[in-house]
């Protein structure tokens, strides 16, 4: 595999991470979680949405 090939499959699977990230938020509604850990999970989620658009979109 070149380089092409190894950045289209990292891109793809930050992709089904932020898909799957978007289904447990989903979950979170339906379940009743303790609050305490839905607001760690939305603090977890938050980052994680700045750093794939920090390295997607190059923003400092």
């Amino acid at each position: 595999m070149d380089g092409r090939d190894q950045l289209f499959m990292l891109v793809l699977l930050l992709l089904v991470l932020v898909f799957l990230l978007g289904l447990v938020v989903k979950l979170c509604n339906i379940i009743p979680f303790p609050p305490s850990w839905v607001e760690r999970y939305r603090q977890f989620a938050v980052t994680v949405e700045y750093v794939v658009a920090r390295c997607l979109f190059k923003i400092y």
